[in-house]
């Protein structure tokens, strides 16, 4: 079915890339540190006495695009159609299939108990809203909001889906809107449940895996480096700071160790959480393994 017929709603390409408005600031954003390492390597790279820290620039600016173009997608193609006898709702990153033959339905409100309290899986950015949402009321719904529309509650066999957007009064009429009785939520519950855990056991696992690999570097590279090492530059290449290399060889298990714990503790709120702090952990090792390189090329400033 087409996008805004009479009996579906779904995002078209252009609809998704107005309605992420976070997706043109977070490219903007993106701009600076890409540019800036485009000049630096471009300094950098006829000196080879200079630590180059421009291909890691670029790609920390990689990041937000990647990022960007993932939300736009993930939100292509979301909202519900009527296939059948069949509603289908599909948001990221579940899809609830309801037999109108056996779905009870009413109109709520936004700002009571079936008000959206907390995003567990999805997207929300302004009067948009699509995927898994804990509820006032402590209930778990898969959400697709767009616009200033009424909300309608759907429930069947412990699935539950909340629909704001245009054409729902039309869609209201086929399921019986105005029965007053919900169904409970558990199997929407059960998944946000799993999401959660999940999130926490990635985060766990990844926290032991990159301390052990930050050893293991720090460990691989200790007999070729100097007493005194390189530690910090300018922006053209030039080392400006040393450290001692006991305390050098510190900083990557620490800095794992501490992104791995923050990660966990917020990992049960998103599981977005855990894959920005696997990124983050991942630029770290490639920065301080470009650190340990160049130093032990260097052996380092003179005493």
């Amino acid at each position: 079915m087409k996008r805004g017929s009479a009996m579906s709603y779904e995002l078209s390409f252009f609809q998704a890339l107005k309605l992420n408005a976070g997706v043109w600031i977070m490219l903007l954003v993106s701009l600076l540190p890409i540019v800036l390492g485009i000049v630096m390597w471009r300094r950098s790279r006829s000196q080879s006495n200079r630590f180059n820290a421009g291909p890691i620039l670029i790609f920390v600016g990689l990041i937000p695009v990647g990022i960007s173009f993932w939300i736009l997608f993930a939100s292509l193609h979301t909202g519900w159609r009527l296939s059948g006898t069949t509603l289908i709702v599909k948001t990221r990153p579940q899809t609830v299939e309801l037999p109108l033959s056996k779905t009870t339905g009413a109109w709520v409100s936004p700002s009571g108990s079936y008000g959206l309290a907390m995003r567990l899986n999805g997207t929300s950015i302004g009067q948009f809203q699509t995927g898994l949402f804990r509820l006032n009321n402590g209930k778990s719904a898969i959400v697709f909001h767009e616009g200033t529309h009424p909300w309608l509650a759907l429930s069947q066999d412990g699935k539950l889906a909340l629909i704001s957007s245009p054409n729902v009064k039309t869609l209201a009429n086929h399921v019986g809107a105005m029965v007053p009785s919900l169904s409970s939520t558990a199997s929407t519950r059960l998944t946000s449940f799993r999401i959660a855990v999940g999130s926490l056991i990635a985060s766990v696992l990844s926290l032991v895996l990159f301390v052990l690999l930050q050893v293991w570097l720090s460990r691989r590279y200790e007999s070729f480096l100097p007493e005194k090492m390189t530690t910090h530059w300018c922006l053209d290449g030039q080392a400006n700071g040393w450290m001692s290399r006991k305390n050098t060889l510190r900083i990557g298990p620490i800095l794992a160790g501490s992104m791995g714990l923050i990660g966990a503790g917020l990992s049960v709120l998103s599981w977005m959480v855990t894959a920005i702090i696997l990124a983050v952990q991942i630029l770290f090792l490639i920065l301080l393994r470009q650190v340990y390189i160049y130093n032990a090329d260097k052996r380092g400033p003179s005493a």
